[in-house]
């Protein structure tokens, strides 16, 4: 079965860009990521290749020094045609990861999450607010995978 490009695009065949809502420094904040189909080497007659689309990428970061260590976190939101589970279609991709040190000693976490695009407005944070602090409808994030590490644990054998 041969994968052609036209039936890869995210919406009806259009190239047109996804959006969503995220939470950032205490504000809501659209993210918009479009399918850089262009950018990829197709093979003969507008086939997909093998490892499948992804479109552009936003990153988000920020951290420093704090009053006992430091504190980093960092966020990546990916426009991607992959196979998750058994399902074939167009996902938004979120890498997570953070490290910080304190007096207790240092502690990274990863994560990633998918959701397919037709799910980018559908979770409601906070229900029950008043309208005057509504928000807006959210990805419905599914976790794929997750990583914790604290190294002091880790030198006591825990």
């Amino acid at each position: 079965m041969q994968k052609h490009l036209a039936n890869y695009l995210p919406i009806g065949g259009s190239r047109r860009n996804v959006r969503f809502w995220i939470s950032h420094n205490d504000s809501w904040v659209k993210i918009k990521l479009r399918p850089n189909v262009s950018r990829f080497d197709l093979k003969r007659n507008g086939e997909v290749p093998e490892e499948g689309i992804r479109g552009n990428v936003v990153d988000l970061c920020g951290g420093g020094p704090n009053e006992e260590g430091y504190a980093w976190w960092g966020e990546q939101y990916t426009l991607e045609h992959d196979c998750i589970g058994d399902a074939w279609g167009w996902f938004v991709r979120r890498d997570l990861a953070s490290a910080s040190r304190d007096c207790d000693g240092r502690y990274s976490s990863a994560q990633t999450d998918y959701c397919p695009i037709n799910r980018l407005q559908a979770w409601q944070p906070y229900q029950g607010l008043p309208e005057a602090y509504a928000c807006p409808k959210t990805p419905d994030w599914e976790t794929e995978d997750e990583r914790h590490r604290d190294y002091s644990a880790e030198a006591m054998n825990y």
